[in-house]
């Protein structure tokens, strides 16, 4: 995938058709619901419709996750979701806000759930369609826009380093300056970290190809995981139902729980991988996977992570050392 100053050029060229405004959430306004107090937003919580309990998914393990994100006011909506994950969201969401001209959800403050453990985290609400929905009935015009407006957006968080910095370590954001729990499709099903740099991740990763050499008889003479290539910041979980079709006609991207500074393929690789195991994505979108995120083919990349799988899936995050084992 082209990430050189003439890519840059050829987006500026195209501005009229990609589906982003110039400056995409930048100057968003306040939430309405923010002054409201807890006990108030709780109250609204338990009476207002949900936004996603249509949004019913399927995976191969037959996992539905509807009803966690209530609309409390025209402009606010409510997730609920653990601490941790939602302040990573909330952080990694303002970062792409502040620093690209991707359109993504202001978002608000933390509300403590009053009736369980958890958290609310307040969102801007986004009117639109998914373009999980969206994308069967779109002409190929259409199509042809939404496909270049998500290359450009990966683009731009592949060169974020430029206006933020180069990451200190591997993982999700951090404003204290401390690496945090890693977790998402191609990290253990439990979380995995925090990394100090970007060797201990690679580390992991062979350590795991190792155990899978000698237990299971897995991966031989496999090439080792690729960490040549720069970290960017990755979404880590994009896919049709996260891209929102805006009635502002803005191709909007939400959900940024997962997000985080990795390799640069691995924001393909979690696409594909995504669209491997849920068996209604839609063909004529996963084989444009390539084009907008670029290949995840090479060796040490997806064929890697595919090979050690059942190791991400199954085993615990702490496993034997087999590197300094195997070391003379």
């Amino acid at each position: 995938m082209l990430t050189t100053l003439f890519e840059g050029w050829l987006y500026i060229f195209l501005r009229p058709i990609l589906l982003c405004n110039p400056n995409g959430n930048r100057y968003a306004p306040s939430l309405t619901a923010e002054a409201l107090s807890d006990q108030d937003i709780n109250d609204l919580i338990a009476c207002s419709p949900k936004v996603d309990a249509d949004s019913v998914y399927v995976t191969k393990l037959a996992c539905n996750y509807p009803g966690r994100v209530s609309k409390i006011a025209s402009d606010t909506v409510a997730k609920r979701m653990s601490t941790d994950p939602a302040q990573q969201e909330q952080l990694s969401t303002e970062l792409v806000r502040t620093s690209t001209n991707i359109p993504v959800p202001r978002c608000g403050r933390l509300v403590k759930c009053l009736t369980s453990t958890g958290v609310y985290l307040l969102q801007q609400f986004v009117p639109g369609r998914t373009l999980h929905d969206a994308w069967p009935s779109l002409s190929w015009w259409h199509r042809f826009r939404v496909l270049l407006t998500f290359r450009y957006y990966i683009y731009q968080l592949r060169r974020m380093t430029e206006r933020v910095g180069p990451p200190s370590f591997p993982g999700p954001p951090s404003c204290d300056g401390i690496p945090k729990y890693c977790k998402g499709r191609l990290l253990n099903s439990a979380g995995c970290g925090p990394f100090q740099s970007y060797r201990e991740l690679a580390r992991w990763y062979q350590n795991r190809l190792l155990v899978m050499q000698r237990f299971r008889k897995q991966g031989l003479g496999l090439a080792p995981f690729d960490s040549t290539v720069p970290l960017a910041f990755t979404h880590m979980d994009l896919h049709l139902r996260n891209l929102i079709l805006g009635d502002d006609r803005q191709l909007w991207v939400i959900d940024w729980a997962e997000a985080g500074w990795y390799p640069s393929w691995f924001e393909a690789a979690s696409m594909s991988m995504y669209a491997k195991s849920h068996p209604d994505s839609s063909r004529s979108w996963r084989k444009w996977i390539p084009f907008v995120a670029g290949s995840c083919d090479n060796p040490g990349q997806l064929p890697f992570i595919m090979t050690i799988s059942y190791s991400l899936e199954c085993m615990p995050p702490d496993i034997m050392n087999l590197i300094d084992s195997e070391q003379p």
